[in-house]
C-alpha cells in the first residue's frame, strides 16, 4: 500500500504548475553577500520585477516606515534609506507571499502570512538573545521563518481532503496540526516541505530548519541552532495566536531546541514583548502584498 509519502513524490512529479523558487531571490542574495554592491547595483535587480518593485515602494511609503523615511520615490531611494538588508527581507517577503498565495483551498491567507512574516522577524530577535554559537545567517533565519509552514500549503493545495482530516483530527484530539499530521500521514508539513525543498535546491541549513522545525532533534548535527531558532519563533508566535498556527492545541517546545540555543528563560519575557510589537509589522506587509 502505498504511503503518502509516496502519493507526495507522485503528485510532485507530475504538476505540471508547482511554483518555482524565484531567480531573482539568488540573485538579490548574490549580490548582498559581495562587499562591492551598492544600492543602483540592488535597485537594478529588483527592476527586472516591475509589479514586486511598485509594492517595495508602498511599503517603504506605508504608515510603518513613516518614521524611519521621508516618503520614497525611486528602489535606489529606498534601498539608500532602509538599507540593504532591510530591502532585501522585504523584497524576499513579497516575492514568497506572491508566489504561494494562489495555494491552498481552505485556509486564511491573511492569517497564514502574518503568522509565517512574524515567524521569520521573531527568528532575528531570538539570535540577539541567542547564546550559543550561530553558525548560520540572520538571513537564512529569516527566510527559513518565513518559508517554515509552506508545507501546509501544498497539503492544502494538492490533497484538500486530507488537510480538512488533519484539522478535524487536531481539534478532536486537542493535539497540534504537526502532531496530527503524522498521525493521519505518517509525516509533517515540514517534511512536506522538505520534498519540495529538495526539487528547489534550496542550501540545506534553511532546508533542514523547515523540514524539521518540529522536530529538531532530527536535524543534522551541523544545523540544529538555526532549526532550533526556527523552532522556538514558530512556538512563541503560535503561543501569542500570532496569524493561523493551525487548528488544535499550540505545539510545545523542544527541550532539546532549548539546550542548542543555549536561552535563558529569564530572556523569554524580553522576546515575548518584541514579538508581539513585531506582529503589527507583519500585518501592515501582508496588506500591502497584494
Amino acid at each position: 500500500m502505498a504511503t503518502f509519502r509516496d502519493m507526495l513524490e507522485e503528485e510532485l512529479n507530475r504538476v505540471e504548475d508547482l511554483p518555482v523558487f524565484p531567480p531573482v531571490l539568488g540573485r538579490l542574495t548574490q549580490a548582498l553577500a559581495s562587499e562591492k554592491t551598492g544600492a543602483e547595483d540592488v535597485a537594478q535587480i529588483l527592476a527586472q520585477d516591475p509589479a514586486l518593485t511598485a509594492r517595495l515602494l508602498r511599503v517603504a511609503n506605508s504608515v510603518y516606515y513613516a518614521a524611519t523615511t521621508a516618503g520614497v520615490s525611486s528602489v535606489t531611494h529606498a534601498v539608500a534609506r532602509l538599507g540593504f538588508r532591510e530591502i532585501s527581507r522585504l523584497f524576499t517577503a513579497l516575492t514568497v507571499i506572491r508566489t504561494f498565495d494562489q495555494m491552498g483551498r481552505h485556509l486564511d491567507h491573511d492569517q497564514f502570512w502574518k503568522h509565517s512574516l512574524t515567524a521569520g522577524i521573531t527568528t532575528r530577535v531570538i539570535k540577539r538573545y541567542c547564546g550559543a554559537a550561530d553558525p548560520f545567517s540572520e538571513d537564512d533565519a529569516y527566510v527559513a521563518g518565513l518559508l517554515h509552514d509552506i508545507g501546509v500549503l501544498v497539503l492544502d493545495q494538492h490533497f484538500p481532503a486530507l488537510y480538512v482530516e488533519v484539522n478535524a483530527v487536531a481539534r478532536r484530539e486537542c493535539i497540534s496540526r504537526a502532531d496530527a499530521e503524522r498521525l493521519v500521514l505518517g509525516i509533517d508539513h515540514g517534511e512536506i516541505a522538505g520534498q519540495l525543498f529538495r526539487r528547489w535546491r534550496i542550501p540545506s541549513p534553511v532546508a533542514q530548519a523547515v523540514t524539521w522545525h518540529h522536530q529538531p532533534g532530527q536535524a543534522e548535527p551541523g544545523c540544529r541552532t538555526l532549526v532550533a531558532v526556527v523552532h522556538l519563533a514558530d512556538s512563541i508566535c503560535g503561543g501569542l495566536g500570532v496569524g493561523d498556527a493551525g487548528s488544535g492545541a499550540c505545539s510545545g517546545f523542544s527541550d532539546v531546541a532549548w539546550h542548542v540555543l543555549g536561552l535563558s528563560v529569564d530572556d523569554l519575557p524580553a522576546i515575548i514583548r518584541e514579538v508581539a510589537e513585531e506582529a503589527a509589522r507583519s500585518e501592515t506587509l501582508v496588506a500591502l502584498a497584494k
